[in-house]
């Protein structure tokens, strides 16, 4: 049996050679490292303009209370909120960052 195989293994694969030799066949590679890179910077961006838009919330509503409090202190809670809750989701982004980080390290053994 291994008489008839190894002869149509050795033709199957001089005929992949020549297909990738003479351009009809390429191979296609994914780069796994690259897509967790970029899977981490987008991350890694989300949560600093939800940290950012939270620290300018912030300073929005300390100036809105401090100028005038009877005038504008609604709009002061309403910043204020909402600084609150871009912080949190930040916070929660960080989470999620880290839980990406550790996995990685436990996959590449880095541990």
């Amino acid at each position: 049996m291994n008489l008839f195989k190894a002869p149509d293994a050795i033709e199957s694969i001089a005929d992949i050679i020549r297909r990738i030799e003479t351009g009809k066949l390429k191979i296609r590679v994914r780069a796994l490292e690259v897509e967790r890179a970029v899977e981490r910077v987008a991350v890694t961006q989300d949560i600093t303009l939800k940290a950012l838009i939270a620290s300018c919330m912030a300073n929005i509503g300390c100036v809105l209370w401090v100028t005038n409090p009877g005038l504008y202190l609604i709009q002061a809670k309403i910043a204020l909120g909402l600084a609150t809750v871009m912080m949190l989701q930040a916070v929660k982004g960080q989470l999620t960052l880290s839980k990406m980080l550790k996995k990685e390290a436990k996959y590449s053994g880095a541990d």
